[in-house]
C-alpha cells in the first residue's frame, strides 16, 4: 500500500515540475529563441557542412561500395583498401559538386551581368513603351489605366532624381553604408562556405563511424527492444527525407530544363537565367514555381509586356503538368501524403521555418504522420479492433474482432502491469525510484 502511494507522490513531482519548466520555457520563449538563434548563427558552417554532406551522401555511398569492391579484391590490406576507396569517393564527389555549382554560376552571373547593363539605359524608354501599351490594353477601363500610368509616372520621376548628381551625393553615404554591409555579408557567408566544405569533408569520411557511435550510444541508454525501434525509425526518416530531396531535385532539374527550352523556342528574353531560377525555386513544393515567376516576370516585363503576360500563362501551365503529372509519378512512393496534409506541412513549418520548413516541412510530416498511424494501429490491435480505414468509412459502429489466440499481443503489457495488488501500471522510471526509496526505509 505504501508502495502505491510512493507511485502516485513520484508521478505528481514530475507533473509539477514538468509543468514548472514549461511555464518557464513559455515566459522566457523571447530569450530563449534569441539564445537558439546565436546558436544556430555560431554553428552555421556546421550546418551548411553537414547539408552539404547529406545531399552527397547517395553518390558518396554509390562510389565507395564501387571502389571498394575493386580495391578489396588488388589490394592485400582491407585497411588500405576502404581508406583509398573513401578518399576518392570524397573526392569525386566535392569536384561533382563543385561542378554543379559552378556551371550554375557561369551560367547566371554573366546573364544578370548583361540584363543589367541591357535594362539600364533603356530603363526610361521601356517604362514609356509600358505607358503605351497600358494605355492600349486599358482603354476601356480608365479607372484602371490611370492608376498604372500613375505608378509608371512615379517610378520614372524616382530614376530621374536619383541619377542627377546631386541626390546621388545626398546619398552617397548611404549607398556606401549598405555597401559596406553587403560586402561583409558576402564574406561572412563565404567563410561559412569553405569551413562547412571542410566540415563537409570529415563527415563524408566518418558517416559508418558516427553511425555505429550514435548506435552504441542508443544502445546504452534504452533497452534492445526500444532501441531497435528507433533505430527502424530513424532509418525510415533517412529514407523518407533524402527521398524526397533527390525527388524534388530530380523534378526542379527536369522543370528548369524545359522551361529554358520553351522560352527559347518561343524567343523570349533571358531563357537560361529565368530557366535556372524556376529550377532552383522548383526545389519548394507548391510555392516554389510561383516564387520563381514573380522575378523572372518583373524581369521580362521591362524587355516586352506582351511577353510577360505570355510567360505567366506559361508558368501556370508548366506548374500545373508538373504537379499533377511529373511529381506524383516521381514521388509517388516518397511520402504518401493526400494533397491537403501537403498544403499543411507546408503552411505549418513554412511559417515556423522560413526556407527550411517549406523544404523540409513535406518529408518531416510525413515521418510524424506514418509514426502516429502506427501507434493508433497498434492501440487498435490491443483492442481487437480493425486496422483498415474502410472499416470505420462504410459502418456506423465497429464491434472487436474475434481472435482465437492473442496472448503475444499482450505479452508485453501484461509483464508491466501489476494487477494482483490492485495497483496502476507505472513507468520503470517511477519503480526504480520508488525501489530506492522504499529500501531506504527498510534500512
Amino acid at each position: 500500500m505504501k508502495k502505491k502511494y510512493l507511485y502516485i507522490g513520484i508521478t505528481a513531482f514530475c507533473v509539477v515540475a514538468a509543468s514548472i519548466m514549461l511555464f518557464f520555457v513559455l515566459y522566457n520563449a523571447g530569450s530563449i529563441i534569441s539564445a537558439l538563434g546565436k546558436i544556430a548563427s555560431a554553428l552555421m558552417p556546421v550546418i551548411y557542412g553537414i547539408v552539404l554532406a547529406y545531399l552527397l551522401l547517395p553518390l558518396y555511398n554509390w562510389i565507395f561500395n564501387g571502389l571498394y569492391g575493386k580495391f578489396s579484391q588488388k589490394m592485400k590490406k582491407e585497411k588500405s583498401a576502404r581508406y583509398t576507396a573513401k578518399t576518392l569517393a570524397t573526392t569525386i564527389s566535392m569536384l561533382f559538386a563543385f561542378i554543379v555549382v559552378g556551371g550554375l554560376l557561369l551560367l547566371v552571373v554573366p546573364q544578370v551581368i548583361s540584363s543589367v547593363y541591357a535594362i539600364v539605359p533603356t530603363l526610361p524608354d521601356t517604362i514609356r513603351s509600358m505607358r503605351d501599351w497600358v494605355t492600349d490594353a486599358f482603354a476601356d477601363h480608365q479607372f484602371v489605366q490611370e492608376l498604372i500610368k500613375s505608378a509608371l509616372n512615379s517610378a520614372e520621376n524616382t530614376i530621374r532624381n536619383f541619377a542627377t548628381s546631386d541626390n546621388f551625393m545626398n546619398m552617397a553615404p548611404e549607398i556606401i553604408s549598405s555597401a559596406a554591409l553587403v560586402v561583409g555579408f558576402l564574406i561572412d557567408i563565404a567563410k561559412n562556405i569553405i569551413i562547412g566544405i571542410i566540415i563537409a569533408i570529415y563527415i563524408l569520411n566518418s558517416t559508418k563511424l558516427f553511425a555505429a557511435q550514435a548506435k552504441k550510444l542508443t544502445y546504452s541508454i534504452f533497452k534492445v527492444k526500444t532501441a531497435n525501434s528507433i533505430i527502424h525509425n530513424f532509418r525510415y526518416t533517412h529514407k523518407m527525407i533524402g527521398g524526397f530531396i533527390n525527388g524534388r531535385l530530380l523534378d526542379s532539374l527536369i522543370v528548369g530544363v524545359v522551361c529554358a527550352l520553351c522560352m527559347a523556342i518561343f524567343r523570349m528574353p533571358y531563357p537560361v537565367l529565368i530557366g535556372v531560377v524556376v529550377g532552383v525555386t522548383n526545389i519548394i513544393p507548391f510555392f516554389g514555381p510561383f516564387i520563381g515567376a514573380i522575378p523572372s516576370a518583373l524581369l521580362i516585363l521591362t524587355v516586352d509586356p506582351k511577353k510577360a503576360l505570355w510567360f505567366v500563362v506559361f508558368i501556370i501551365i508548366l506548374q500545373q503538368l508538373d504537379g499533377n503529372l511529373l511529381c506524383p509519378k516521381i514521388a509517388s512512393n516518397m511520402t504518401g501524403l493526400s494533397s491537403f496534409w501537403v498544403m499543411f506541412a507546408l503552411l505549418l513549418f513554412g511559417g515556423l521555418f522560413g526556407v527550411w520548413g517549406l523544404i523540409l516541412g513535406v518529408p518531416i510530416f510525413a515521418v510524424v504522420k506514418t509514426l502516429f498511424a502506427e501507434t493508433v494501429n497498434k492501440k487498435l490491435k490491443k483492442k481487437n479492433m480493425p486496422v483498415s480505414t474502410l472499416t470505420y468509412l462504410t459502418t456506423g459502429y465497429v464491434e472487436p474482432i474475434e481472435i482465437v489466440d492473442v496472448s503475444g499481443d499482450y505479452e508485453d503489457s501484461a509483464s508491466d502491469a501489476e494487477d494482483d495488488e490492485g495497483e496502476i501500471p507505472e513507468s520503470s522510471f517511477i519503480k526504480k525510484i520508488a525501489a530506492k526509496f522504499t529500501k531506504k526505509s527498510k534500512k
